[in-house]
C-alpha cells in the first residue's frame, strides 16, 4: 500500500498537483514509518523534500532532506546520497547558499560515479557551470560546461543507440507476430481443405454405395420378373 502511495505521489509531483503529492507522499511516509522500512522512509522524504523545494517551503525542505540523507547513510544507499545531494544543492540555491551548493554538486558527481549515476551526474555539471557563470568565475564554469556537454553527447548516442535497438527488437517481435499469423492462417487454410476434402470423399461414397444398392435392387427385380415370366 505504501509503495502505492509513493508511486502515486509521484506522479502528481510530474505534473506539478504538488498538493497531491504532498498528501500522497505523507501518507507513504506514516505507513513506512509504523512498519520501519528505511527504504520506503527515505523515499517518501526524499519526495516531501522535493514538494516542499517547490513550494519554497525551504525550512521544511532542509529537515526532510537531511533524515533522507542520514536514513541513505545508515543503509549505505550511495545512489539514494546522489539524489539527495542534487536536490540539497538546489536547496542551497534557493537559500542564496552559493558556496554549499556547489559543494552538494560536487558530492553529487562523486556518488553518482560510484554508481554510473550518469544522469544525475550530467545534471551537476550543468548546475556547476550555471553557479561559477553566476559568480563570475568564467574559467571553472567553462570547464564544467565542457564536462556536461561531453557526458550530454555520449548519453544522448547511448539514448539514441537504446531507442534504435528498441525499434530493432520490436521490428522483430512485429515480424514474428506476422509469420505467426501467416502460419496460423496457412494451418487454417490447410485444415479446411483436408476437411473440404474428407467431406467430398465421404459424399462420393455414400453416392457410390447409394448407386450400388439401386443396382443391386434393380438387378434383383429383374430376376424376380424373369421367374415370373
Amino acid at each position: 500500500m505504501s509503495l502505492r502511495y509513493y508511486n502515486i505521489g509521484t506522479i502528481y509531483d510530474l505534473m506539478d498537483s504538488v498538493n497531491l503529492a504532498k498528501a500522497y507522499y505523507s501518507n507513504s511516509l506514516l505507513i513506512e514509518e509504523q512498519i520501519g522500512n528505511k527504504d520506503g522512509i527515505f523515499y517518501a522524504l526524499y519526495g516531501l523534500a522535493g514538494i516542499d523545494i517547490k513550494e519554497n517551503d525551504l525550512i521544511s525542505a532542509d529537515k526532510n532532506i537531511t533524515r533522507a540523507i542520514y536514513i541513505a547513510e545508515s543503509i549505505d544507499d550511495v545512489g539514494g546520497l546522489a539524489f539527495c545531494f542534487l536536490e540539497k544543492g538546489k536547496l542551497f540555491e534557493k537559500q542564496n547558499n552559493l558556496i554549499g551548493a556547489i559543494n552538494s554538486y560536487h558530492q553529487v558527481i562523486n556518488f553518482s560515479k560510484r554508481v554510473s549515476y550518469r544522469n544525475e551526474e550530467r545534471v551537476a555539471y550543468s548546475q556547476l557551470s550555471a553557479l561559477f557563470e553566476k559568480m563570475n568565475k568564467l574559467d571553472s564554469a567553462f570547464v564544467y560546461l565542457k564536462k556536461y556537454n561531453a557526458l550530454n553527447e555520449l548519453l544522448n548516442g547511448i539514448e539514441s543507440q537504446n531507442k534504435l535497438s528498441e525499434l530493432k527488437e520490436n521490428y522483430e517481435i512485429h515480424k514474428k507476430e506476422i509469420e505467426i499469423d501467416l502460419l496460423k492462417k496457412q494451418k487454417q487454410l490447410a485444415d479446411f481443405e483436408v476437411s473440404h476434402q474428407k467431406s467430398t470423399r465421404n459424399y462420393l461414397i455414400l453416392v457410390v454405395l447409394l448407386v450400388v444398392v439401386l443396382v443391386i435392387f434393380n438387378i434383383k427385380n429383374i430376376y424376380k420378373n424373369i421367374k415370373i415370366d
